[in-house]
């Protein structure tokens, strides 16, 4: 068993309530909402990790995990966060709620839309609360890692979300 522990490569926040900031050179990101229930704005976050860089050519996937840690100081809502695929690119540093990169290629909804920018469906998913988190392995992350691995060009990440933006 050959075994790779990566950090993302690319990650940014983007945040509804600064639709043109990009929030990529932060050092963390918020994802679900901030402010009271149904008062908030939404935040998402999106992760690249360069797979090729790091797997060799042709190797099988066998499992992926995430870990992620809440370094959240606030009272958190338990929500289910969702990761899905990228199907558009994005960059790190230009990359803001309205826009995919540099204010030029806009998303075709703010914040991305699912269907077109990123998958309709999730490919995990985790409660949570606080703490850290290991995200385990499905199917669906498996294969977007080795979809990722032999189409390196394909390789956008994922973007993270909450179920409930809302609240």
């Amino acid at each position: 068993m050959y075994v790779v522990n990566l950090n993302p490569s690319a990650d940014a926040g983007l945040r509804a309530l600064s639709p043109d900031v990009n929030h990529g050179l932060a050092s963390d990101f918020i994802v679900g909402t901030l402010g009271s229930p149904g008062n908030g704005t939404s935040n998402r976050a999106l992760l690249r990790f360069d797979i090729a860089g790091a797997i060799p050519a042709g190797a099988t996937i066998d499992s992926v995990t995430l870990t992620l840690v809440d370094v959240s100081q606030n009272s958190v809502v338990p929500s289910n966060f969702e990761l899905r695929a990228m199907l558009q690119s994005w960059n790190e540093g230009e990359v803001t709620w309205n826009s995919r990169s540099n204010g030029i290629e806009a998303w075709s909804a703010a914040g991305g839309q699912a269907g077109v920018e990123f998958s309709p469906t999730a490919s995990v998913s985790y409660d949570t609360g606080t703490g850290t988190f290991v995200v385990g392995s499905t199917t669906a992350f498996v294969n977007d890692i080795q979809t990722w691995l032999d189409n390196p060009s394909v390789n956008h990440g994922w973007i993270l979300l909450s179920d409930d933006e809302s609240t």
